[in-house]
């Protein structure tokens, strides 16, 4: 990189007596052979047009996707920008899923729909279709990134966002609830133990139940309604409601994907046995 030129201050006489002015000139423009590159090195997503401008399409995806549609952007997938990517093989042309896999590189989607359009209408489009909802004009799939702009043109699309995994906020020390709670003292003082009380609980997973039941700390008619998740949050939970109401009978559902698998966890848990 060249030396940046600077202005230079002449001083000149004022029309006016005793009075001396500056005229300050201009820096030379530097040549092309020493012209700083730095605005080479910036890298914009592609969607980016020359005015600056993103297209109709591109402004229905969220940030995160639209950057990994720029194959320069040297994102790590999925490590930094919290997207769930996997890689598939890609049909050999003609394509027998027309079109769907045009480039192998698949991300978890939320896809809203307009009102007034089926949710179908993506699906020609979408590689793996999980779940959806025509109530919430809500499908969850795995599209290509490829084919995420597409998507996004399609009239019937309102936005298209990444699913971000579900959180849990296990701490390193499970909390003790039923001494918090005081809650031996209401056994103790009214009788209530849980008994004819059904009790939920939606969580990450109950890899280790057995442990805690081999142990006591869980009586052995917990019901798993599904466990499809790995972690030990549900266990935790469980083990906490247990201190606390002992005569309570125990479900767990794991919390799913994405927001329509945890919202039929909900609806499992309140319309089937319990």
């Amino acid at each position: 990189m060249g030396l940046e030129p600077v202005s230079t201050v002449t001083p000149t006489q004022s029309p006016l007596p005793g009075i001396t002015t500056s005229t300050i000139s201009p820096a030379p423009t530097q040549s092309p052979e020493v012209q700083d590159n730095t605005s080479a090195s910036v890298v914009r997503p592609k969607a980016v047009d020359d005015n600056g401008d993103l297209t109709k399409g591109e402004e229905k995806i969220s940030t995160a996707l639209l950057l990994e549609t720029n194959e320069t952007s040297g994102n790590p997938q999925g490590s930094e920008t919290g997207l769930q990517i996997k890689t598939v093989p890609v049909p050999p042309a003609p394509a027998g899923d027309g079109g769907k896999i045009s480039s192998g590189k698949l991300v978890y989607v939320y896809i809203t729909t307009r009102p007034g359009y089926s949710t179908h209408c993506v699906d020609s489009l979408v590689a793996d279709v999980k779940n959806r909802n025509e109530d919430y004009h809500l499908v969850v799939g795995w599209a290509d990134v490829a084919n995420l702009e597409r998507i996004a043109e399609l009239d019937g699309v309102r936005n298209i966002r990444q699913v971000s995994p579900p959180r849990v906020h296990k701490g390193i020390n499970t909390t003790q609830g039923d001494i918090i709670h005081k809650t031996a003292s209401v056994r103790s003082t009214y009788g209530y133990t849980g008994a004819g009380m059904k009790i939920g609980i939606i969580s990450d997973g109950v890899n280790h139940l057995a442990d805690s039941q081999a142990t006591g700390d869980l009586p052995v008619n917990v019901h798993v309604m599904r466990d499809q998740s790995s972690g030990d949050e549900g266990t935790a939970m469980l083990e906490i409601v247990y201190n606390m109401v002992p005569d309570a009978e125990l479900y767990f559902h794991d919390s799913g994907n994405n927001i329509l698998e945890f919202n039929d966890a909900i609806a499992r848990l309140t319309v089937n046995p319990m």
